[in-house]
């Protein structure tokens, strides 16, 4: 049997002291002037092509730069899809690059169907001959457990793991997670609930997402599904500090950063990728003194 997510996300965390998950969240506008330049030159100009292989070099240079710092990278599918094909494709050697340098990596799709869809959905990253082979897959459990069964089976059957929404950073999640249900529960509550009974019908392969935005909720959501992994969105640009998040800093439990590292503006002489290894550092060293019992 393999190793579970959990197990080999917690065997990261104590090697390398760290908890630093760096979001892949490409801008074609905000990458590194002479990066695109060059690009452009050799491509005839901005193009499908010439954006895909600056997403593909820039996110190369991001992973080499944090990789003595971080334990997890999550590319956010979203901004490969919207450059079209050769992103897409240009995202397969990203993630194979990840892997080579020892790093995690999330899918941060937030798929969520059900039947066979949810199946197509995890042999396109969750299986051993997945195209897209990630470690973890973000999904949407609010279809319910039909929805998220084929990812869990695909992921726990090869050691891999999905991060299931339970409560999320952004400010709309009132309009429907903190909907009270019958029996005074909020619907967020509830759905951490079943996250957690569908940790033990697949143990290891289960985590959620919270954010760290709200502090009281990571308390409450640590209090129904223990220790869970964690993926906890919302720490720094979104204004979470490592103090709010202190709670939750337990077990395999990972803080994401994006614009906040892969767009750190050098100081001095740095270059672009020494800026991003500096933002990673200082990211790992501020949530490191938080007490934790890892």
């Amino acid at each position: 049997m393999p190793k579970t997510f959990q197990q080999r996300l917690s065997e990261a965390i104590e090697k390398k002291n760290s908890r630093v998950c760096v979001g892949l969240d490409p801008r074609y506008e905000q990458l590194p002037v002479e990066l695109r330049q060059k690009i452009e030159e050799a491509a005839g100009g901005k193009n499908a092509l010439a954006v895909a292989e600056s997403y593909r070099l820039f996110c190369r240079g991001v992973i080499e730069a944090v990789a003595p710092y971080a334990v997890t990278v999550k590319p956010q599918l979203a901004f490969f899809e919207a450059a079209g094909p050769a992103a897409l494709a240009a995202l397969t050697d990203i993630i194979a690059f990840a892997r080579s340098r020892e790093l995690l990596v999330i899918a941060d799709a937030k798929r969520g169907d059900i039947g066979s869809t949810a199946e197509a959905y995890a042999a396109a990253y969750l299986a051993e001959d997945s195209p897209w082979r990630c470690d973890a897959l973000t999904a949407n459990p609010y279809l319910g457990g039909d929805s998220v069964r084929p990812l869990l089976k695909t992921a726990a059957a090869n050691g891999n793991g999905v991060y299931l929404l339970v409560r999320t950073s952004n400010p709309g999640a009132i309009d429907l997670q903190d909907v009270t249900l019958a029996d005074e529960t909020l619907l967020w509550q509830k759905t951490a609930g079943l996250v957690s009974d569908w940790a033990e019908e697949f143990p290891g392969a289960v985590g959620a997402v919270l954010g760290a935005t709200y502090p009281a909720e990571l308390v409450d959501g640590r209090a129904i599904m223990g220790e869970l992994p964690l993926l906890l969105p919302g720490y720094g640009a979104q204004g979470a500090t490592a103090a709010d998040i202190a709670p939750a800093l337990t077990g395999a439990t990972v803080v994401n950063s994006s614009r906040g590292i892969i767009f750190a503006q050098p100081e001095g002489e740095e270059s672009w990728m020494d800026a991003i290894a500096r933002a990673a550092r200082l990211m790992r060293d501020d949530l490191n003194p938080v007490p934790s019992r890892n």
